[in-house]
């Protein structure tokens, strides 16, 4: 497991299909983007986002995609 060392931290959007469903394929390419260009951790689900309009299930399918996508290259 990485550990948090205080730098650039990256908040990327969570993106949703036309039919308002989480779409995990294009936020993969999100997560990549941000991973290929400097982000040393992701913070996701920020109150001031998309966090307030997810279910608790969705939340944490968010988290769980975002941990099993980033593969402990950041935390």
């Amino acid at each position: 497991m990485s550990t948090f060392i205080p730098g650039l931290v990256h908040v990327p959007v969570t993106p949703f299909t036309p039919d308002l469903k989480i779409d995990f394929n294009t936020f993969e390419k999100i997560i990549a983007f941000h991973l290929q260009h400097g982000a040393q951790a992701l913070a996701v689900q920020m109150h001031e986002g998309e966090s307030v309009s997810l279910s608790d299930l969705e939340q944490r399918k968010v988290l769980d995609f975002v941990i099993k996508t980033v593969k402990g290259k950041v935390p």
